[in-house]
């Protein structure tokens, strides 16, 4: 039986008062995640950054990617130390020396085309001719209606095909990114109605991809966790949020202005930590 109008005033009162005390609906999770990256960069040997400086990195991504290239450039004016060359999209061919490389890869909503062109620039554009190479989904290509099990399997086989082809390149895996949910009244009235807010089974279906390519890789073969980065916060808590009886990870409103993309704190706080990444991986020979 539906309840009056009187009723649901009164039920939703203490959610709209919680909102306008600027109370979030998301909780923080205390994390390990490093807030230094800066100071971290700093104290990197210069004789990483040179080593690094001479690999043949390639990139394949899409909008989000391009987020995570133009706080890449930002990074490298600010710590001239690194000196890693940017080779432009439009110039993805046969590596001549050492850059990082990077291209547009397959169709956002498809996921699975993607899978098929990182092998294709892998094997055709850059003939098996890289040190270190990594793609990502972007967060269109994950909603509630994919199959994980299917994409994941699809994603495997290619990684695995890949690198029995190339022995000698690091092949890195990339978690899917997330985006920020809704909060605030909006989110409380949708909730005491019975509806998802927006973003919360997107992410769900995100989180549950992320959740099986960490299962398979982490500790076999290196994992930027892009996801976990994009939901810890500055002050090291993780924006988190519940729904259908599990807890669920979003994008950190402070990292986009759009809900999706990563804006200029967003963009150049992840690119940070992949050149910190790169240099864990070098420092460790495992490249």
């Amino acid at each position: 039986m539906e309840m009056d109008s009187q009723r649901i005033r009164w039920y939703l009162w203490p959610l709209l008062v919680v909102s306008w005390l600027g109370v979030s609906v998301c909780h923080g999770e205390s994390t390990k995640m490093n807030k230094d990256a800066r100071s971290k960069l700093s104290s990197v040997q210069p004789a990483v950054w040179e080593k690094l400086a001479k690999k043949k990195i390639y990139f394949g991504h899409q909008s989000v990617g391009d987020n995570i290239i133009t706080g890449l450039r930002e990074v490298l004016l600010a710590y001239p130390q690194i000196k890693i060359k940017i080779q432009e999209r439009a110039e993805l061919v046969l590596p001549a020396g050492p850059a990082l490389f990077h291209s547009y890869v397959g169709t956002n909503e498809k996921p699975m085309s993607k899978n098929e062109a990182f092998q294709t620039a892998i094997t055709g554009m850059l003939r098996n001719n890289v040190d270190v190479a990594f793609f990502k989904y972007c967060y269109l290509d994950i909603g509630p209606s994919t199959e994980i099990s299917a994409l994941f399997r699809n994603y495997r086989q290619t990684m695995d095909a890949l690198r029995k082809q190339n022995p000698n390149v690091m092949f890195v895996h990339i978690t899917a990114p997330l985006t920020a949910i809704q909060t605030g009244w909006k989110a409380s009235v949708k909730k005491a109605l019975g509806k998802s807010p927006a973003g919360y089974p997107d992410n769900a279906r995100r989180n549950e991809f992320n959740d099986v390519l960490r299962k398979e890789y982490v500790g076999k073969e290196p994992v930027f966790d892009l996801a976990k980065l994009e939901t810890t916060r500055g002050d090291g808590s993780r924006m988190a949020y519940e729904f259908q009886g599990r807890e669920y990870l979003s994008l950190a409103p402070e990292y986009t202005d759009d809900g999706g993309h990563l804006n200029e704190t967003g963009r150049r706080y992840i690119a940070e930590q992949l050149l910190l990444f790169l240099a864990e991986e070098i420092a460790n020979k495992r490249v």
